[in-house]
């Protein structure tokens, strides 16, 4: 008996960017899933040829970066709160403010957060979700 075909791990977005030099992160999404699609698909025809397949073991993430991760999390969730609570009638109006680079840095701010909301918003981070659908049965 031949030995299992290990099938390579499936690919991201970002992956697809970098090695495409793709510059809009849907054309890089739709990238990864058609590549994902056709990793599936061998498998599927392997395994339907009598050929038995394992999946590549996921890429292990170092607990650095997943430290540092989290504390970006929590540095944004503080700046949300600080704009919410303090700047955000800075970034609305110059007046105000005491100074226009403090108006400055208050739409800075705001743009930063709301650039971080629109990312998180395009790669699904905030799925509603769906209402359940009735099915009627035909007989």
């Amino acid at each position: 008996m031949s030995q299992p075909v290990e099938l390579p791990p499936p690919i991201t977005a970002l992956q697809a960017a970098e090695a495409l030099g793709l510059s809009d992160p849907d054309a890089a999404e739709g990238v990864a899933h058609m590549v994902n699609g056709a990793i599936a698909a061998c498998g599927a025809l392997m395994r339907a040829a009598g050929r038995e397949t394992t999946d590549a073991p996921p890429p292990r993430i170092p607990a650095s970066v997943l430290r540092e991760l989290l504390e970006l999390r929590e540095l944004h969730h503080a700046a949300r709160v600080y704009y919410e609570r303090y700047a955000q009638d800075e970034a609305d109006s110059a007046s105000n403010c005491v100074t226009a680079e403090q108006h400055r840095d208050a739409k800075a701010l705001r743009d930063a957060l709301a650039a971080v909301r629109d990312s998180e918003i395009r790669r699904g981070a905030f799925k509603a979700a769906e209402p359940q659908q009735e099915f009627i049965l035909v007989p």
